[in-house]
């Protein structure tokens, strides 16, 4: 499987890439700077699914994948942690919740940095059947993380968590849904 990417930040133009060591589908698929300085750019793929006669493989557990651009090569990473299989939902005592996580990019190690309360999590389901917690999706950029519900139906309900300038330091909104018309 090949990855092509749109590299403005080296040329401008979409290149073909050496393919990942393992395909699969529906992956987090991220970007960070090694350096911090904007100079070494870095993409990394973790977790998906792969199809065997059909059905999803659920018990693989995909290693994670850091591409260099500058050397067109893909670094294999160690496995993505059991606790990281559920797409950020954790089991706790008091129910499930969505856990935002650091990844430190020297050394790999991850540490907790939000949970979001349980009032607004649910508000971006239906009920609180554990499938519908497979339509989840997360976007962000610089100290604002979206965390939103795909489902056209339900006309993408959001929650935003916000960072301060101190570790640690968030805070949780609902976003209003879209409008229907706005979902055409």
């Amino acid at each position: 499987m090949a990855f092509s990417l749109f590299k403005p930040i080296l040329n401008g133009t979409w290149v073909q890439t050496s393919p990942l060591k393992f395909s699969r589908c529906n992956p987090l698929v991220g970007v960070y700077y090694k350096d911090g300085l904007n100079q070494e750019p870095r993409f990394i793929v973790v977790g998906g699914v792969r199809f065997v006669g059909g059905l999803v493989e659920i018990e693989d557990r995909f290693a994670v994948e850091i591409y260099n651009p500058n050397l067109d090569f893909w670094e294999l990473c160690p496995r993505l942690p059991a606790d990281f299989r559920s797409g950020g939902l954790c089991n706790l005592p008091n129910g499930p919740n969505f856990i935002l996580w650091k990844v430190d990019e020297k050394t790999m190690e991850f540490s907790e940095i939000a949970i979001m309360p349980q009032e607004l999590m649910y508000c971006l389901f239906d009920s609180e059947e554990d499938d519908k917690f497979a339509s989840l999706k997360c976007v962000g950029l610089g100290n604002i993380i979206y965390v939103y519900n795909e489902e056209h139906h339900k006309n993408y309900p959001a929650c935003v968590c916000e960072f301060g300038n101190e570790f640690g330091k968030c805070s949780w909104r609902k976003v209003p849904n879209l409008s229907a018309i706005a979902t055409c």
